[in-house]
């Protein structure tokens, strides 16, 4: 039976949301009206007003005269409402939900007594504090059905006052805070995300959390895509570039992880999320999860080495073992200290490190991806049950990230240097190529590489129209075996890698909508042309001829020959005689 009870961090009871009254909160956006109304029989609400003068009174009334099927429970009903230690409405409920419910629902649907007990919670308008949240978070819970199986003929309606979705992140990293940050903007009150990462320190009498200064890989430097960073909200993307990023490629920023991490540290911790977010200075293991409380959902953000991956999706290893498949929604049951509700993103959903910052890129995009399924999946009822449905998109769309990033862009490197003993022969042949050739060669293709970066719209730079002499002047200075070992290995297959790119298609039609990035729209309409070439070429077998390869490297091979025995070397055409090698 499923255990649904709130979530207990380390510091105690989770924070209350904002306080209103029950029945006025205004619905949230593309959500159902009928999604938050809970109904009740008319003749409850007549009852309700001949019970007493004050509402106390009247819960322990509805607690007496109640009749179920089980004699024990009626009995134990009306203990509780006799019982002279309840000074209110609130200590009656909670101890209906300890000695009745035993803190725990024994199914997802609603029962006569659930309903009875949220009708007079509704009625009394109890849930106002902070010291109501454990009875909120139990007798509304959002994983449960809001109304009886069979409704009642002639019903007065309420606004559901719905819990929090308890939601638990495993990692702090870009991934783990994009996500947090994202689900928040985008679902509000109705959520309660927890996030653990055990780099984190606590501030000295602080509830403030930041990274050690000894951090491991934050001076590393990454490349966030502009297709990534314009499904941010302009917030969010001021909290990581301050207003300055930093242009080195077209449709690109180059910035160091210290400053993405901190950045989003610092947007996760702003008093727009305050009862929303809450970090963790903790390292959550699969041997300690069940200290952590119960929750909904659980998204595992904890990286490539991820444990959660291992643990609760099994058996995803594709064949090749370069890729992961995507981490769909579990279900795991109680009396089991197991998530009930699950899913995947970035490194821990594939591993994708051949590309300059795919790893951050994919992750962030899956991040927001998963955050909009989450909030539409809330804003239509559909966490009810916690079925695994609730987030087919996020899976169908994790499933096409994951062909992108590893048909496309990663299975290219793989296949053209990912041998090690054929790099190592290529950097042991490069020795023998000639130094002037090598130059002649790579001088060339810098220059057309050049040239057609410069031509392109959103170059960020002034145009350089003596390209040539200054190419010479930088390479003249460099030792003679790099600039042999430059022209001896592939140049890195850009054009090759690129395509249109997988994005959450919610986020996307919300930015286009909003006004925040008009280019968005034309972006959509290229990725939609180009949607059949990029499909025909990702099932294409992905392989160099011997035209792209540097003539300085095939004139080497006129007196040496490739390695013996090397299946990766069947495409590349080394047949050609040496007349046919120009230098």
């Amino acid at each position: 039976m499923p255990m649904l009870t709130s979530i207990r961090s380390r510091s105690g009871s989770p924070p209350a949301m904002p306080s209103s009254k029950l029945d006025s909160r205004t619905p949230l956006p593309n959500q159902s009206p009928e999604i938050d109304n809970i109904q009740f029989p008319r003749s409850w609400e007549a009852a309700w007003e001949a019970a007493g003068q004050a509402n106390f009174e009247r819960a322990q009334a509805f607690l007496f005269f109640y009749r179920g099927d089980d004699a024990s429970t009626n009995s134990e009903l009306r203990s509780i409402a006799a019982n002279p230690r309840h000074r209110d409405v609130v200590s009656l409920a909670a101890s209906v939900q300890r000695i009745v419910f035993g803190n725990r629902h024994s199914t997802f649907n609603t029962t006569s007594l659930l309903q009875w007990m949220r009708f007079v919670l509704i009625k009394s308008q109890a849930l106002t504090s902070t010291k109501t949240n454990a009875v909120r978070d139990f007798f509304f819970d959002p994983s449960v059905a809001r109304n009886l199986p069979q409704l009642p003929q002639d019903p007065v309606v309420y606004q559901y006052p719905a819990a929090p979705l308890k939601v638990m992140i495993i990692g702090g990293g870009p991934t783990g805070l994009a996500s947090a940050i994202a689900l928040a903007e985008k679902a509000g009150a109705r959520v309660e995300v927890h996030l653990y990462e055990g780099r984190w320190i606590q501030q000295p009498g602080s509830s403030f959390v930041s990274y050690p200064p000894g951090a491991r890989r934050r001076d590393q430097v990454v490349t966030l895509q502009d297709t990534v960073t314009d499904l941010m909200s302009d917030r969010t993307r001021q909290a990581v570039f301050g207003g300055n990023p930093e242009r080195v490629w077209p449709g690109s920023s180059n910035l160091q992880i210290r400053k993405l991490e901190d950045g989003l540290l610092r947007r996760a911790q702003d008093s727009q999320f305050r009862d929303l977010i809450f970090l963790h200075a903790s390292q959550v293991r699969q041997d300690n999860l069940p200290e952590y409380g119960d929750f909904h959902l659980m998204l595992g953000a904890d990286g490539a080495g991820s444990w959660l991956r291992g643990a609760y999706f099994p058996g995803q290893e594709e064949e090749d073992q370069q890729s992961r498949r995507a981490g769909s929604a579990v279900r795991l049951y109680s009396p089991a200290p197991t998530p009930r509700s699950g899913a995947l993103a970035g490194d821990a959903a594939m591993t994708v490190h051949f590309w300059p910052g795919r790893g951050a890129n994919s992750g962030m995009k899956a991040g927001i991806a998963w955050a909009d399924e989450v909030a539409r999946a809330l804003f239509h009822g559909q966490f009810v049950g916690l079925q695994t449905s609730s987030l087919g998109m996020y899976h169908d769309f994790l499933q096409k990230l994951q062909e992108r990033e590893h048909g496309g862009r990663s299975l290219p490197i793989v296949k053209q240097t990912g041998d090690p003993d054929m790099m190592a022969w290529l950097m042991r042949n490069a020795r023998l190529i000639p130094h002037h050739v090598a130059m002649e060669w790579l001088v060339g293709q810098m220059r057309r590489d050049g040239v057609r970066i410069q031509r392109r719209a959103d170059w960020a730079f002034e145009q350089v129209n003596n390209l040539e002499p200054q190419l010479r002047e930088i390479l003249e200075k460099m030792d003679v075996v790099t600039i042999q070992e430059m022209a001896a290995t592939f140049p890195w297959p850009t054009r090759e890698m690129a395509g249109a790119e997988v994005l959450p298609e919610r986020s996307v039609v919300d930015a286009c909508l909003s006004g925040r990035r008009p280019t968005e729209i034309s972006k959509v309409e290229k990725q939609t042309k180009s949607k059949k070439q990029d499909k025909k070429k990702k099932r294409a077998e992905i392989s160099v001829s011997a035209s792209e390869i540097s003539p300085a490297f095939l004139a080497s091979l006129v007196t040496h020959n490739k390695p013996a025995q090397r299946s990766s070397w069947r495409s590349f055409s080394f047949s050609r005689t040496p007349q046919a090698v120009q230098s």
